[in-house]
């Protein structure tokens, strides 16, 4: 393993081991075992509880990949990408990027 993505998997391992996390985690009853979600339980929920995927923050966004990257598993990380596309992750941040962009162009 490259040592730059060894320090980013640690880094990220560290972000997702964090004791306070599990008390304010707005996601718990949606967790598998090795801690990343499921995300086929959570998008069928959606519409009961559509502030939960609505506010996925810059925090949770980071929080949620490093777990997917420490869990290993291709098809955690292809999921995770796909359930971030039903939030309005891309459609906030997607704008502040492209303004930063052309800040800096």
């Amino acid at each position: 393993m490259a040592k730059g993505l060894g320090t980013l998997v640690v880094v990220l391992a560290v972000l997702t081991a964090g004791p306070c996390l599990a008390q304010s985690d707005p996601f718990g009853d949606h967790r598998r075992a090795d801690g990343t979600l499921d995300w086929s339980t959570l998008l069928e929920q959606n519409h009961q509880t559509p502030a939960r995927l609505k506010n996925f923050s810059l925090e949770s966004f980071v929080r949620e990949l490093g777990r997917v990257v420490v869990a290993g598993d291709r098809q955690r990380v292809s999921e995770f990408f796909d359930g971030v596309v039903a939030t309005d992750f891309y459609k906030n941040y997607g704008v502040f990027v492209l303004a930063a962009t052309a800040t800096y162009n």
